[in-house]
């Protein structure tokens, strides 16, 4: 609501408040869940709300062509910047993943 100026129907914000606290329920909060690899999926979680937010915002004015590209290519180079860290090559046995579709 703050961002776009729109109104927030009761149901929806009930349903997202239950959604958040099922989340809270999986990830039981304490102190084992404030680990790097929660707080890096908390943060990709909050950056993809405000890409929806901006798509939403800039969606009229905007060229299609233009904000897929945008939406692609941003997270593509944010993720690049951390491959060095974090890359493991795949070993012979993952390319059956990649290759063979997921049903």
């Amino acid at each position: 609501m703050p961002l776009l100026g729109e109104r927030i129907d009761p149901p929806v914000l009930v349903a997202s408040l239950v959604g958040f606290v099922g989340v809270l329920i999986v990830v039981r909060p304490g102190g084992d869940a404030f680990q790097l690899g929660a707080m890096i999926l908390l943060a990709a979680a909050v950056f993809y709300a405000l890409m929806m937010v901006t798509a939403r915002r800039y969606g009229a004015n905007e060229h299609l062509w233009a904000m897929v590209f945008y939406m692609t290519m941003v997270p593509l180079v944010v993720t690049a910047i951390s491959l060095p860290w974090v890359w493991q090559t795949p070993q012979p046995w993952h390319w059956l993943g990649f290759v063979v579709p997921a049903c």
